[in-house]
């Protein structure tokens, strides 16, 4: 039973948006993203999955948009990294970058982050941007300000959290197919 519910929540992710809306893509720009130098802001965790969520290295630049998938494992944070480890940072495996960014090689920024959001009205243009400034402080660290949030984000953004990743409410047919199989099983007893 414990199976089969999780695997309904699962489903409930894939379910097309609510009348009247539809998906988007989601991407950031970061302003003052360093594009070279001895350190490079990255979102970590990151994905372009729209499957199953993983988590990944997004690497920002400030001339690039970077795009997320639908579906991060975890809440996407601004990171600087050692310019000279980001090719062997990009090779490692989740459990290993997990590992590596408790470890002291990463700072992570201070300040605002990404908040993807993938479905919106359908009045909505197909693609949001969220806008970023990154502030450098030498010996200090990093900030990162938000600097231009879509309309249609302010509108329809969750009270907290990425809703690329998560699990959330238990869609329209989930619960039909819940109360079908909670009948089924209901009959045999």
């Amino acid at each position: 039973m414990f199976w089969l519910l999780m695997f309904l929540l699962d489903a409930a992710a894939d379910v097309p948006p609510l009348l009247g809306h539809k998906n988007v893509d989601f991407e950031i720009s970061v302003k003052g993203a360093p594009e070279e130098g001895d350190r490079m802001l990255v979102v970590y965790p990151w994905s372009l999955s729209n499957g199953t969520p993983t988590a990944e290295v997004g690497v920002v630049l400030p001339s690039v948009n970077l795009r997320f998938g639908r579906r991060t494992d975890g809440e996407p944070a601004f990171w600087l990294v050692p310019s000279d480890q980001l090719a062997e940072l990009i090779r490692l495996e989740e459990s290993e970058l997990r590992a590596w960014f408790e470890g002291e090689a990463a700072m992570k920024c201070e300040g605002d982050t990404p908040r993807p959001i993938f479905e919106v009205p359908v009045t909505v243009p197909d693609t949001l941007v969220q806008g970023f400034e990154l502030e450098i402080e030498p010996g200090h660290g990093c900030t990162v300000r938000l600097t231009d949030t879509p309309l249609a984000m302010r509108l329809t953004e969750p009270s907290a959290g990425c809703r690329c990743a998560t699990v959330g409410a238990l869609g329209w047919a989930g619960t039909l197919s819940l109360l079908g199989v909670l009948g089924l099983r209901r009959r045999r007893d």
